[in-house]
């Protein structure tokens, strides 16, 4: 039986090769710091940029991060609450209801052949009822 499992376990693992650079769809309260949090990020990578839209597009980089001197260095589009994390994430401190919408990762090779990423944030504001009996 141990050995009639382990063949069925092999025949259907599935390798993390094929895994996509993904980021995490994210709701966040206004006011609050928020994490845009990066999976299957691919190997040989010196750095990363992030930028505001769907697209990559130097007008509206946010920031970048060089791996090796673990360095950020604010873009265009940088508001001054933005973090590139060490795992390539984004952190937005104080989030506005203006920071709704699209953000794109731009995953930088040592060979040059980049992968991108869009994914999606959206603020919401929170209200507050009082109820009088």
């Amino acid at each position: 039986m141990g050995i009639l499992l382990a063949v069925s376990l092999l025949t259907s693992w599935n390798p993390l090769a094929t895994a996509q650079l993904t980021i995490v769809l994210t709701h966040a309260a206004e006011g609050k710091n928020v994490l845009l949090p990066v999976r299957n990020l691919p190997e040989g990578l010196v750095g990363y940029a992030w930028y505001k839209g769907r697209h990559v597009n130097s007008n509206h980089q946010i920031a970048s991060y060089v791996i090796e001197r673990q360095e950020n260095t604010p873009g265009p589009a940088h508001s001054g609450r933005e973090i590139i994390q060490p795992n390539g994430s984004l952190l937005i401190q104080k989030v506005t209801l203006e920071d709704t919408g699209y953000y794109t990762l731009q995953a930088i090779k040592k060979t040059f052949h980049n992968e991108e990423v869009t994914g999606r944030l959206h603020v919401y504001r929170v209200t507050f009822r009082i109820f009088y009996m």
